[in-house]
């Protein structure tokens, strides 16, 4: 999982849910805030679908105005912690966001954080005909994904990457590990394939979504409160996809 939190630390996060008032990596300042503001648009009431749900505590923070939450992640030691945390609408599975354990139309709004880059490039079109079938009739999804055109290469202060070199379209398919600085001095591993926005937006049309994009930036407001991402003002880490189902 690229960004992802450290499970050592995620009971702590799950008991009192995910929030941008605890930020620990730059997607907790920009880009998840502003996925959660949609999740509260787009899912009061609803049933919602979590993949790659971690240890970070969004989950439980979006039971709180959710009918219900889905969450699920590949990892049973994520599983295992996540699931330590009682609350009555939320359930967890061990499973592969392209494979869901869960029903044809049974889901209202798909939200993923930062996992959709754990997927390769070609199996892109087989993971968004996934989302398409467990979305009910307009249903809705949000995505936050690393922007391909400055992940892995511009140069962020809090991320290093073990693979150098590269270039949007001849690094295709191309695994990029690395690590990244926290806002309270640890360094966790990252890792992402990276696909291009024609590789989603082509997947998404097959199977029968549409999206709308939006870059998110590091703003001047963020890089003086945070000293971490100071001289990084204007570059833009990631992209919120914001989509529904036209298909049924």
């Amino acid at each position: 999982m690229i960004f992802g939190g450290d499970v050592r630390k995620g009971v702590a996060g799950k008991k009192r849910g995910w929030s941008a008032s605890r930020p620990r990596v730059l997607s907790d300042v920009v880009g998840k805030p502003q996925i959660m503001s949609l999740c509260k648009r787009y899912g009061k009431a609803k049933r919602i679908l979590e993949l790659g749900c971690g240890v970070d505590g969004f989950a439980y923070a979006m039971a709180s105005f959710a009918k219900s939450v889905d969450a699920v992640d590949s990892s049973p030691e994520r599983i295992r912690i996540a699931s330590m945390v009682s609350c009555g609408n939320i359930r967890y599975h061990r499973a592969d966001m392209r494979r869901l354990p869960l029903n044809d139309g049974s889901i209202d709004l798909c939200v993923s954080n930062l996992t959709v880059n754990n997927i390769k490039p070609d199996e892109l079109p087989g993971f968004y005909n996934e989302v398409a079938r467990v979305l009910s009739r307009r249903g809705r999804f949000v995505l936050l994904i690393p922007h391909p055109f400055y992940v892995p290469w511009a140069k962020f202060n809090d991320t290093s990457w073990s693979v150098k070199g590269g270039d949007y379209c001849g690094s295709r398919g191309k695994l990029f590990v690395g690590k990244l600085k926290t806002l309270d001095g640890r360094v966790i591993g990252i890792r992402m394939y990276h696909s291009l926005l024609e590789d989603h937006s082509q997947a998404q049309r097959e199977a029968g979504l549409v999206c709308w994009m939006k870059e998110m930036p590091i703003t001047g407001a963020i890089s003086g409160k945070y000293h971490l991402y100071k001289g990084n003002e204007g570059l833009m880490p990631y992209i919120v996809m914001d989509g529904m189902k036209v298909r049924v």
